[in-house]
């Protein structure tokens, strides 16, 4: 015959005491990790970005280089008049290459003429020169088909403006002895800074470097 001893008292499962309320654990769950924040303003509203067409038939005849100037030395004077920039401020021209970016820095550039600013970037650098809190940058995108808009990763400046690239359109206008057709030059220009409470003074700058472009051209 087959004896079984019943589990000493010890071993034996035990009832919870009463008012014992068990709390299981739950399965750890990993918490995603979390995106970088977006970058915003000391008042929490973020960046603002908005672009133009310019009307660049009036400085068809320029060289590259001196179109370029032209568009920037009136951007500046418009910036400059919006309080966007100072006297003091310093120009940041930079193109993208293979590497990221490359340019020249130019100090007091409100103060550049069309000539002496292109006599300036006709020699770029071959990397991406330094930018503090008072300068402004200029991306230099006629190069690329891409009609960009942003910062492009080099914000913390006063602003990121983008002048993308330069093509020709043929237009039509009627006049008295009947229908005209012409070729217009144009280009896209934009700006961002990164405090959107400054978007009305951007709007103005943008306007105004479009119209001052539009009749001749001295």
């Amino acid at each position: 015959m087959r004896v079984q001893r019943a589990p000493r008292a010890a071993d034996q499962p035990q009832r919870a005491p009463e008012g014992l309320v068990r709390h299981d654990r739950a399965p750890a769950v990993p918490t995603p990790a979390a995106g970088p924040a977006p970058a915003r303003s000391a008042d929490g509203t973020g960046a603002f970005s908005a672009d133009v067409d310019l009307d660049l038939t009036a400085l068809a005849g320029r060289s590259p280089e001196d179109l370029f100037a032209e568009v920037v030395v009136r951007l500046l004077t418009a910036c400059h008049r919006e309080g966007l920039v100072d006297v003091g401020s310093a120009l940041r021209v930079v193109t993208p290459t293979d590497g990221g970016f490359a340019g020249v820095r130019v100090d007091g550039a409100v103060d550049r003429s069309a000539p002496g600013l292109s006599a300036v970037l006709g020699a770029p650098g071959t990397e991406l020169p330094p930018a503090d809190a008072g300068t402004l940058t200029v991306v230099d995108a006629r190069g690329s088909r891409t009609r960009a808009q942003g910062d492009w990763g080099l914000g913390g400046g006063l602003g990121v403006a983008t002048l993308g690239r330069v093509g020709s359109a043929v237009v039509s206008s009627r006049r008295p002895a009947g229908l005209v057709l012409g070729e217009r030059l144009g280009a896209g220009l934009g700006l961002t800074v990164p405090d959107a409470a400054r978007a009305a003074q951007v709007v103005r700058a943008l306007d105004a470097v479009a119209r001052s472009l539009e009749g001749p051209v001295g």
